[in-house]
C-alpha cells in the first residue's frame, strides 16, 4: 500500500511490523511513530487495519488478514503453511500453533501415543484385557479371560470338576446317580447331603452293605439244601438243591426223608403198602401139603405169606416135602413099610398073623 519495507516495531513493549517510514521506535509506555511530515503518538487501542485487534496486539496491524507470525519467519500465521515453524505442514499437525510436531494418533487423539484406546493386545479399541491371573485375554487374543482358573477359582489350581453321589448311609459310598461338581469347593457345598466320589454304593440305606441270599441288608437268610415234596407232607425227596431259605419256593422242604412222595399219610402197613391194610402173623410153613404146618412159627406181613405159609399149625411130622419122606417120616431116608410078626419068645423068629410095618 505504501510501496514500503516493514520493519518490526515495539508499542508498549509489544513487537509490531512498521513501515519504513517510521524512523524510530522507543517509549515504555507507548511509541513515537516518526512520518516523513511529523511525529504521532500510538493509541494502546488503536486498530489500524480494523481486524478487531489492536494494533499493539497485531503482528500485522495494517493486513486485516493476518494478525500474528508465531514463529518470526515474517509470513502471516494464516498464510504461513507450517504456522508454528516444527516442519511439519499444518494440514498434517493437529496442533499447527504449538511447535511440537503433533499428529494425530491411532486413538484420535492430537499428540497421543497411541496407548490411551491400545488394549491389552495392543489393538485399537479393543475388547482384550488383563484378567484376573494377570494375563491379556478376551478381544483378538485368542484365550478366553480367566482360563487359567480351576474351577474352585484359583489361578492355576488343580481343582477339577468330577462326579460325586449322595452317600445317604454314611458308608463312604455314594447311590450312584451322579452330579457335577467341583472336587475344590464340595467340602462346602452345604445341601444337607454327603456326597462322595465313590457312586458304588448297591443299597444307600445299607450302612454294613452286607447282605443275605435274599438280599436284604443285615438278614438271615441262608443258603440251605431242598428236596421237592410232591405229596405236601412236609417231607421231600429226590436230589437236593441248594436254595436261599427266604425264596425256597412252594413245594420245595428242608426234610429230605420221604421214604414215598406219593404217600401223604406216610404210614404204611407191613407190606410196605401206603395206608395198607396188611398184618404181621405167626405163620408156620406146610411142607408136605397136608393142609397144617410144622411146629415153626415165624412172623410175617399175611399179605406177603405164600400159600404154603399157614396159620394152622403143629404138624410134629411136617418135616420134608410131599413124597420125599420115608415110612419113619425121615426125609430122603430109606425106610420101608414091611410085614412083622410077633415073636413072644425073642428068638428073633415070629409067628402069627402078619402085620405091616
Amino acid at each position: 500500500m505504501f510501496g514500503s519495507v516493514w520493519h518490526r516495531c515495539l508499542v508498549f513493549g509489544i513487537a509490531f511490523t512498521a513501515l519504513s517510514s517510521v524512523l524510530s521506535c522507543s517509549g515504555s509506555g507507548g511509541a513515537i511513530l516518526q512520518t516523513p511530515d511529523e511525529q504521532v503518538e500510538a493509541s494502546p487501542t488503536a486498530d489500524a487495519d480494523s481486524d478487531g485487534v489492536v494494533d499493539s496486539l497485531d503482528a500485522f496491524p495494517l493486513d486485516a488478514s493476518e494478525t500474528g507470525d508465531l514463529d518470526g519467519d515474517g509470513q502471516g500465521d494464516n498464510a504461513d503453511t507450517d504456522a508454528d515453524g516444527d516442519g511439519t505442514p499444518d494440514e498434517d499437525d493437529c496442533a499447527p500453533l504449538v511447535a511440537s510436531h503433533a499428529v494425530i494418533d491411532v486413538c484420535g487423539v492430537c499428540g497421543g501415543d497411541g496407548g490411551t484406546c491400545l488394549d491389552c493386545h495392543g489393538v485399537a479399541d479393543g475388547g482384550a484385557t488383563i484378567d484376573d491371573c494377570d494375563v491379556c485375554a478376551g478381544g483378538d487374543t485368542g484365550r478366553v479371560p480367566n482360563a487359567d482358573k480351576d474351577c474352585a477359582g484359583e489361578c492355576g489350581g488343580a481343582a477339577m470338576v468330577v462326579g460325586y453321589c449322595v452317600d445317604g448311609d454314611g458308608d463312604g459310598r455314594g447311590d450312584g446317580h451322579q452330579s457335577l461338581f467341583c472336587d475344590g469347593t464340595i467340602a462346602s457345598h452345604d445341601d444337607g447331603h454327603t456326597w462322595s466320589r465313590d457312586c458304588s454304593d448297591r443299597d444307600d440305606s445299607c450302612a454294613s452293605n452286607v447282605y443275605d441270599c435274599a438280599g436284604v441288608c443285615g438278614g438271615d437268610a441262608m443258603q440251605v439244601s431242598y428236596c421237592r415234596d410232591v405229596d405236601a407232607d412236609g417231607l421231600g425227596s429226590g436230589v437236593p438243591r441248594v436254595l436261599c431259605d427266604a425264596l425256597a419256593p412252594v413245594g420245595w422242604v428242608q426234610d429230605c426223608t420221604d421214604r414215598d412222595d406219593d404217600c401223604p399219610s406216610n404210614v404204611f402197613d407191613c407190606a410196605g403198602v401206603c395206608g395198607g391194610s396188611g398184618t404181621v402173623t405167626s405163620f408156620c410153613y406146610d411142607r408136605d401139603g397136608n393142609g397144617v404146618g410144622g411146629p415153626d412159627l415165624v412172623e410175617l406181613c399175611d399179605s406177603l405169606a405164600g400159600a404154603r405159609w399157614l396159620t394152622h399149625c403143629g404138624d410134629n411130622a411136617d418135616t420134608c416135602e410131599l413124597g420125599t419122606a420115608d415110612c419113619a417120616g425121615v426125609c430122603g431116608g430109606a425106610a420101608v413099610d414091611m410085614e412083622y410078626c410077633r415073636d413072644q419068645d425073642g428068638d428073633g423068629l415070629g409067628a402069627g398073623v402078619a402085620v405091616t410095618y
